[in-house]
């Protein structure tokens, strides 16, 4: 009998040599990521502007409504006094009554104010509704806040230079800061 050596497996071959990342590599990474961060920041901080802006009409318009339906249950008659208290019934949510952007640490910072022509009054009295302000983004933060729109508004909008304002025939819609202050400007 012949004596057979041993069968022998050819070895395995050796794992592959890891490179370690060099200081050129990890700048260029670096540098990639800063271009895309620098390029995509504004995209991303317009977009949650815009939210904001969206948000706040939608508030507005709401508000609006629940002053028109308090209007008609009260013979076209608008709120005296206290009209967030007077239109929650409508309304049944008090985020509504407040502007995103409003720093709201207490619970007291709202940003809307109700025209103070409109206290009181009755809508029919009004000859233009659709140029008539009911509701308005303002400087003045506290609840159940009343202004003239010309006096009472944010300077400059907090919305990237516009403010939201409502009308007595119930449309809203967001106005540059520049075009409220020559329309209702500041007396």
């Amino acid at each position: 009998m012949d004596h057979e050596e041993p069968r022998r497996w050819p070895e395995p071959p050796a794992p592959p040599q890891k490179k370690a990342l060099t200081a050129t590599d990890a700048g260029c990474v670096i540098m990639i990521v800063c271009v895309l961060a620098a390029v995509l920041y504004p995209v991303f901080a317009v977009s949650h502007t815009s939210s904001h802006q969206s948000s706040c009409l939608s508030n507005v318009k709401q508000v609006t409504l629940a002053l028109m339906m308090y209007a008609q249950d009260y013979d076209d008659r608008m709120p005296r006094w206290k009209w967030m208290d007077s239109t929650y019934s409508y309304a049944k949510n008090w985020e509504i009554y407040a502007c995103q952007v409003v720093k709201r640490d207490d619970e007291s910072g709202y940003g809307y104010a109700f025209e103070r022509s409109l206290v009181g009054r009755h809508t029919t009295e009004v000859k233009k509704p659709a140029e008539q302000p009911l509701v308005f983004e303002s400087s003045l933060l506290y609840k159940n806040a009343t202004a003239q729109i010309r006096t009472g508004l944010m300077r400059p909008g907090r919305h990237s230079g516009s403010d939201i304002v409502s009308f007595l025939d119930g449309h809203a819609r967001p106005f540059d800061t520049g075009i409220l202050s020559t329309q209702w400007p500041p007396r």
